[in-house]
């Protein structure tokens, strides 16, 4: 059996790695590969990162140490090449932040908060008054199809725009709400005038 630490002289002009090797009665294997720019190589003689891990089914686990079952996982599925972060820990959650305040929580039940750190929904948005919950927006001119948001006074408000960013279509739990997209009918889809009403056949 063997272990040892060595480096790799490139030759003249060349670059010097650190190579780590572990080996039983079965050969050698080289674990750990530090280049010369400092990247670190676990399962690979040249990381393309500052830290690379390359195998048949690649892990990083992160754990903390004082109470067990407190981690996250990163993995590639092999079967699906599929990658994964896993919150395989005794809360079950994930969490991202910004400015070391969570903006996004994703629960161990998969509801998603954005603002709130208890989300009772599939999607749980938490925003403040007077501001936009939700933009849609045109992919090429980057122009606002639709618009969910909390006005000054709490109500809630959703625009939809046409082309040119031009407001058909608003609804307002407190203010007025229109439709200026076309024809609108009530039980039917296919209305011939501006407010068409259809129940069992008839019309109003």
């Amino acid at each position: 059996e063997f272990a040892g630490m060595y480096a790799m002289d490139g030759g003249s002009g060349g670059a010097t790695h650190l190579a780590l090797f572990t080996g039983t009665s079965s050969g050698i294997v080289e674990g750990i590969r530090i280049l010369s720019d400092g990247k670190v190589g676990i399962g690979t003689t040249s990381p393309d990162k500052q830290l690379h891990v390359r195998g048949s089914a690649p892990y990083i686990r992160i754990e903390e140490s004082s109470a067990s079952e407190k981690r996250l996982d990163l993995y590639v599925d092999p079967s699906t090449a599929i990658a994964y972060v896993a919150a395989n820990q005794s809360a079950q959650q994930l969490s991202f932040q910004t400015a070391s305040t969570d903006r996004i929580r994703i629960a161990n039940n998969g509801k998603v908060g954005i603002g709130t750190t208890s989300p009772s929904a599939k999607l749980d948005i938490h925003t403040a008054t007077d501001s936009n919950g939700i933009f849609i927006r045109e992919d090429t001119d980057d122009s606002i199809t639709h618009n969910l948001f909390i006005d000054s006074a709490d109500n809630g408000n959703m625009i939809i725009y046409g082309n040119g960013q031009v407001s058909k279509i608003s609804l307002s739990s407190a203010a007025a709400s229109y439709f200026n997209g076309g024809n609108v009918g009530i039980g039917t889809s296919s209305p011939t005038s501006k407010l068409e009403v259809s129940s069992n056949g008839a019309h109003g």
